[in-house]
């Protein structure tokens, strides 16, 4: 993506405005409308699971049919975000109960439970016991009881991979805000609470506590000050952490992770690999970013990327109603675009001869290199099929409309080279090469 420098000016036809715009806004409100869409549709960031082998169902058994039919109604009779049921009778009976994190709309959490009472037995196949935990909710059933019941383990451990710059104060300052904010979950009926604290004028520190709604105050106070004690190990000087287990969750960041005003976008945690604090037991295990959070990442570029080709279909479509500028002017726009005209030896010397080690990306309507011009200056180099089929007179012109797009995220457009059957655009190589690469091939 590129920023251009000069401008070309071009005289337009009489056309109404709003007739001209129109292609613009509605093609735009198009792709706002899928990217909105889209966004609605991301699936619950899954963190964990926890299904020992130690008990097993066969497949067909009573279990397995009572596992479903409690798994099914947690999904179509979902009406509350904290539920729990037994299906069943001893020795074949299924606990479970699923409760959404305090802050998330039903909707999510329905979402949330739709996918954990899906995914939990993808992760835990012909498992009695099992728990899966997400962003947004945890579910959890046994052929034992559980409920109203005090669980620690297994704990696990995430901590952000960013590190703060003035540890010591900051952790002083995690230790105490996730200690009042325990507290305040444990008096809450809902078993949650969230506290915020000032690290420094510019930066908040963002606190959320939350216990399994079925436990009693004095259960939760206990589970979550357990829980806390395993942070300084995972998570001394990192701008963020979190321990959960299948009764509680405590978590500290710098960025507001549940629903405030101004909610930033949440970096990726890493599971931590810790010792346990003395006399206690802890299974801590790595896991990475889950498929689902990356292929969200990936749509969404995809989603933006409709935008931006959206915006430049209407571009062309308003170029279409405008006379034809090299005849309108008398061959002025042309000739006002002699200063961009880049020699071709030049380019050939820049770019090694289009020498193969340069290419940094190769689409159908070109290849990309990178290059220096012979003053040192790094530039980018976008080549043109030859049988493009595109004429001098309308590369020119396509050439004076780039040059009229004016945008922050775009690169600078240093000019351009017509040699025979050569079209060539030159860039300046900006920092980020994958974006610009991904831009210049389309």
């Amino acid at each position: 993506m590129c920023r251009i420098g000069k401008t070309m000016e071009t005289r337009t036809n009489t056309t109404p405005r709003s007739t001209v715009l129109f292609p613009f806004f509605f093609f735009l409100f198009v792709a706002l409308s899928f990217l909105v869409s889209f966004s609605s549709c991301i699936d619950p960031n899954y963190l964990n699971e926890y299904c020992p082998n130690t008990t097993l169902y066969a497949s067909n058994s009573t279990y397995q049919s009572n596992l479903n039919i409690l798994l099914s109604s947690f999904s179509s009779n979902f009406n509350t975000t904290y539920r729990n049921a037994t299906v069943g009778q001893n020795p074949n009976a299924v606990y479970g109960h699923y409760y959404c994190r305090g802050d998330v709309t039903r909707d999510v959490c329905r979402d949330c439970v739709d996918t954990a009472a899906r995914e939990i037995l993808q992760y835990c196949p012909n498992r009695k016991v099992a728990i899966i935990w997400y962003d947004e909710c945890t579910l959890r059933y046994s052929n034992k009881s559980f409920f109203s019941t005090l669980s620690e383990n297994p704990p696990y451990a995430m901590f952000n991979t960013h590190n703060i710059s003035d540890p010591n104060r900051f952790n002083q300052l995690w230790g105490n805000i996730t200690n009042v904010t325990a507290t305040k979950a444990a008096s809450n009926s809902d078993r949650y609470a969230t506290q915020e604290a000032n690290f420094t004028q510019f930066q908040k520190l963002y606190c959320l506590a939350q216990c399994s709604p079925d436990l009693s105050g004095r259960d939760c106070n206990s589970c979550l000050v357990n829980a806390i004690s395993y942070l300084p190990g995972c998570c001394s000087g990192s701008k963020g952490g979190r321990v959960f287990n299948p009764s509680c969750i405590i978590r500290f960041e710098v960025y507001p992770f549940y629903r405030v005003t101004g909610s930033a976008l949440a970096p990726s945690p890493t599971i931590a690999s810790l010792p346990a604090p003395s006399n206690r037991t802890t299974i801590l295990e790595k896991q990475g970013r889950s498929s689902k959070q990356i292929v969200g990442i990936v749509l969404l570029v995809a989603a933006v990327e409709v935008i931006l080709f959206s915006i430049l279909l209407c571009c062309l479509q308003i170029r279409k109603k405008k006379e034809n500028p090299s005849k309108e002017n008398g061959g002025n726009t042309i000739k006002s675009m002699e200063p961009l005209l880049f020699d071709f030896s030049k380019v050939v010397a820049a770019t090694n001869n289009f020498a193969d080690v340069n290419k940094i990306g190769e689409g159908d309507f070109g290849a990309v290199y990178k290059g220096k011009l012979h003053e040192g200056q790094e530039i980018v180099v976008k080549r043109l099929p030859k049988n493009s089929g595109q004429s001098e007179e309308e590369f020119k012109n396509e050439v004076a409309l780039v040059a009229k797009l004016q945008h922050y995220n775009l690169a600078k457009l240093l000019g351009f080279c017509l040699e025979r059957e050569e079209k060539i655009l030159v860039y300046e190589f900006l920092p980020n090469k994958s974006l610009i690469t991904s831009y210049l091939i389309l």
